[in-house]
């Protein structure tokens, strides 16, 4: 893996590897173990660079994220993103792990599955309350801060 110098506030830096992974699938097209998976492979390859935002995995990406990272955060560097809200909770999310299922066996119920989940995020989101929101939130689900120290 090739690296490239991030410098951070205050004149630390850190190794940045020059491919990222972008954690959109994760808790979204794929379940836990997968995801868990997705992300143990990029960080065996030297991926130290996570891409990830509120919406992604109907809101579960960060917290994923965050309880993999636990222990080796330090060493990892995150981008999150704010503007569009997941979906607020509901019966939908209960039954994603069975329509993940269906669609393993199914594949012709992927296009479906997908044009019902486009609808489900709320996009637009920037007032400064929500971004405030959305950044503690992240925060907070991604077990971190928002500075290496």
């Amino acid at each position: 893996m090739r690296y490239v110098d991030l410098d951070f506030p205050g004149g630390s830096t850190q190794k940045l590897s020059v491919l990222g992974f972008g954690c959109a699938p994760l808790m979204g097209r794929v379940g836990r173990k997968d995801s868990l998976a997705a992300l143990a492979a990029a960080e065996n390859a030297g991926i130290n660079f996570f891409d990830t935002a509120r919406s992604y995995g109907y809101g579960e990406s960060e917290g994923l994220l965050g309880t993999f990272l636990r222990g080796r955060r330090q060493s990892m560097i995150i981008c999150t993103k704010f503007g569009i809200l997941p979906p607020v909770g509901g019966w939908k999310q209960k039954v994603k792990p069975l329509a993940q299922a269906a669609i393993r066996v199914f594949p012709g119920l992927r296009k479906h599955a997908r044009k019902q989940a486009a609808g489900q995020s709320v996009g637009g989101q920037f007032a400064v309350a929500v971004v405030r929101d959305s950044f503690e939130t992240g925060l907070r689900e991604l077990q971190t801060t928002c500075w290496r120290r």
